[in-house]
């Protein structure tokens, strides 16, 4: 009897139990099980990067929203602190009022009278009718509506009003 057959006969005498289990031992891959995986690394790689791009466009569209917002915030914070915003006003100006070369101006949505202005020396030249189409003058200057006065803008540096073509 050869010694292989002799332990086999002992294992048989003594009811060996055997028992099976899993345990976390090397495993070397095939090279079809490596081109797979290659393959698999490929395709995440390439999604990965897709989502990547997503997420830099998202979070820019983010971030210009929230810029937005803060710009927002910084205003009504500005009208809040100081209770008070600069806006183009329709006025109604009244030259040579209440002497010669001054000029009254009125607030058309408070009536308020503001203080007397010296006029310019362009404000104190007579416009002359040259077209049939011309608006009628008052002391030489032309009549504005309140929509043509509405749209005027004003330069505070030298307080000349310039038409704003909208």
């Amino acid at each position: 009897m050869s010694k292989a057959a002799k332990t086999a006969a002992k294992t048989d005498d003594k009811k060996v139990r055997i028992t099976k289990e899993a345990r976390n031992l090397r495993y070397n891959f095939t090279d079809t099980e490596l081109l797979a995986n290659s393959q698999s690394l490929g395709i995440t790689f390439s999604k990965r990067a897709r989502k990547d791009e997503e997420f830099t466009a998202v979070k820019s569209q983010f971030k210009s929203e929230l810029d937005g917002l803060d710009a927002e915030i910084a205003k009504l914070s500005q009208i809040a602190a100081n209770r008070f915003e600069f806006r183009n006003v329709p006025c109604e100006v009244k030259m040579h009022t209440p002497k010669t070369g001054l000029k009254t101006v009125t607030r058309l949505d408070t009536q308020e009278v503001l203080p007397v202005e010296v006029m310019t020396v362009y404000e104190c030249q007579e416009q002359l009718a040259l077209d049939k189409d011309e608006k009628p003058a008052v002391n030489g200057t032309p009549v504005l509506t309140v929509e043509q006065a509405a749209k005027l803008e004003y330069d505070h540096s030298d307080k000349k009003g310039t038409e704003n073509e909208k």
